[in-house]
């Protein structure tokens, strides 16, 4: 748990316990899985649904299959769409390109997707921060 020393050549104008005030503060975004019952939600809005149900009759068979597998995802219960997933995020862009879906539809999915946590989940205080400050 001492990645947090990284951070002190930043905060080198900063006392001890101003640093160590901003080290707790900081944060960072995570995206995480969006539920099926979230995704379900998410779907009725805007006529989401009902656009990806038109496009699985789509004459463009990739753009039909990955409608399915949208269709697929938003009905079926127990299910996630995790946007860190590097395959996910294609399926959504691939989605947006095809006009299934709008930018602002894939942006929503972002926020749900997206929580704020503590960089550091340990306190650090103003003790430890003279410490590292002396370490060779």
């Amino acid at each position: 748990m001492t990645e947090w020393i990284e951070e002190l050549p930043a905060l080198v104008a900063l006392s001890d316990a101003e640093a160590a005030d901003a080290i707790n503060a900081m944060t960072v975004e995570e995206l995480l899985p969006i539920s099926s019952a979230e995704l379900l939600a998410w779907s009725a809005a805007e006529g989401r649904f009902a656009r990806v149900d038109d496009a699985t009759q789509h004459v463009n068979p990739a753009i039909r299959s990955l409608a399915c597998a949208a269709k697929l995802l938003l009905i079926r219960d127990g299910t996630s769409l995790d946007p860190a997933k590097v395959d996910r995020a294609a399926m959504l862009d691939s989605l947006v390109a095809a006009g299934v879906l709008t930018d602002a539809d894939k942006a929503s999915l972002y926020v749900l997707a997206t929580v704020t946590r503590k960089k550091y989940p340990v306190r650090i205080g103003p003790h430890h921060v003279a410490y590292a400050r002396v370490l060779p």
